[in-house]
């Protein structure tokens, strides 16, 4: 028996495609012969992304090139650094892609170029450019420069919804849980302003990204007519579902899935399209105030960092690019790949689910501050004065300040001197009154920044608020000494 859909319902399928440079235990030694990028970073990948090419990609080209061919319509999501790497390590799986990409039924969407976090920090410039890098990419290889971005995580924010515009883009593509008001409908369309808004199904993702290979769900296993009659009996005007595109080649089925979803939507009456067919069904003067949305991410600061390694590490990574000479390791270190190893339960909305035990979160911040801090102290001679650079540098996990009540850790701790004078502020008085007592702060400013003129005045300190002061003021001479043109080839007075 057929099950016909509502007529003016469309479903999107979106893929997502990313790999970012796996980082160095510790970084190498600076040699001439060597890159920048390969003292950070693994960049010998030939072997991984040749198996990510045979797994996966090849299989879910070919699934999804047989689907459309049968009237299926979805969007691509590929961030630039996996086409680098797929057009140095396996051209074949590229120019699979590419030939998907430039199917009628396909749309090719935007992202920063490294798929990091360039939208949640507070450079715009940054962020612009690597939306523009992208869409440059995107129309050398696939032929079309995008107009729907699709940020990491999907998580939107204010700053992108304002400058999508300027960038290029018309619409965004979000969940309900980064807008407000919270309880959006997620089978709407909405806008920010000038820009359309059509956000992500989480329950109808997540049977596909992570239901569908648990036996214990009273579902399993889903097959394709089955889902599709769930689309179908779904009310609204459109729905998103969104899905790592190499999710296909991981086993379980899913492939096969795919194989019989074109014929089962067809039978079910549920018509695919790409997310600009359904936005042009839905002019943004047509939308009313209704369904007009704020953002929560990251004024309020809600964003997809949850655990004190991720914020620590995106905190130290933004004050290392307000000065950082030399743009490119950095923009590979902002990659979303490092910072989910970082948290406790990785996945998400549409993603593969997994828990990540407590000491692999540690290697993984670990290795990320090692590289950060090696890339601050070799560039610190690019800049006006070395000594400050250094002393502002970030710090990794063995050189941080670790604060303490009784000899036991307090649970947080100082990674640069910077994010010591923010934790000050919510430490408690026993705790700094401990560690001034026994001069821990001075030894830390004298025997690991390097910094004797501060740690004389630390050990004058008495409570926290002189404490906070000083460290302030000597923030505020470090930072104008690193740029100010006066300070380049003067004697130091640190």
């Amino acid at each position: 028996m057929r099950t016909v859909g509502e007529p003016n319902k469309q479903v999107c399928f979106v893929f997502d495609l990313h790999r970012g440079l796996p980082l160095r235990a510790t970084p190498l030694q600076a040699r001439s012969r060597r890159e920048p990028l390969d003292l950070y970073f693994e960049t010998d990948l030939g072997r991984e992304i040749r198996e990510l090419a045979d797994r996966a990609l090849l299989p879910a080209a070919e699934a999804l090139a047989a689907g459309l061919d049968q009237g299926f319509a979805c969007a691509l999501s590929v961030s630039g650094t996996l086409v680098d790497l797929l057009e140095r390590h396996a051209p074949d799986a590229l120019g699979a892609l590419e030939r998907v990409a430039r199917h009628p039924g396909v749309e090719v969407l935007s992202t920063p170029y490294h798929h990091g976090l360039a939208g949640l920090l507070r450079d715009t410039g940054e962020f612009l450019d690597e939306v523009e890098r992208h869409r440059d990419r995107m129309a050398s290889v696939f032929g079309v420069r995008p107009e729907v971005f699709s940020p990491p995580e999907l998580c939107a924010t204010r700053p992108m919804a304002e400058l999508l515009s300027t960038a290029g883009c018309t619409a965004v593509l979000t969940e309900p849980r980064w807008c407000l008001p919270r309880d959006l409908d997620p089978t709407l369309v909405y806008r920010s302003r000038a820009i359309q808004v059509l956000l992500r199904h989480c329950c109808l993702s997540d049977d596909l990204a992570q239901r569908f290979f648990t036996p214990e769900w009273d579902r399993y296993p889903l097959f394709a007519e089955t889902y599709a009659g769930w689309l179908a009996r779904t009310p609204g005007e459109c729905i998103l579902i969104g899905l790592d595109l190499d999710r296909l080649g991981d086993g379980g089925g899913l492939l096969s899935f795919f194989d019989a979803l074109p014929a089962a939507l067809g039978e079910a009456g549920v018509a695919t399209a790409t997310p600009s067919a359904v936005l042009a069904s839905h002019p943004v003067e047509s939308l009313g105030p209704d369904r007009e949305v704020g953002w929560t991410a990251p004024d309020e600061g809600e964003t997809w960092l949850e655990t004190i390694f991720q914020h620590s590490a995106a905190r130290a990574l933004e004050r290392a690019g307000a000065w950082l000479p030399d743009r490119e390791v950095w923009r590979h270190l902002s990659s979303t790949d490092h910072f989910r190893s970082m948290a406790m339960r990785s996945g998400g909305c549409g993603r593969r689910q997994g828990w990540v035990d407590h000491p692999t979160t540690v290697e993984a911040f670990g290795r990320f501050m090692r590289a950060l801090s090696a890339l601050e102290e070799r560039s610190a001679s690019r800049v006006r004065s070395r000594k400050a650079a250094v002393t502002l540098r970030s710090l990794p996990p063995e050189l941080a300040f670790v604060f303490s009540r009784d000899g036991h850790p307090a649970g947080y701790a100082a990674h640069s001197l910077a994010e010591c004078l923010e934790q000050l502020s919510f430490t408690a008085d026993e705790v700094i009154a401990g560690h001034l007592d026994r001069q821990d702060f001075a030894h830390w400013c004298r025997d690991v920044l390097g910094d004797r003129v501060l740690a004389e005045k630390v050990i004058q300190c008495r409570n926290r608020n002189e404490l906070q002061e000083t460290m302030e003021k000597r923030i505020d001479e470090l930072e104008q000494r690193r740029r100010s043109p006066s300070s380049a080839g003067s004697p130091s007075t640190l």
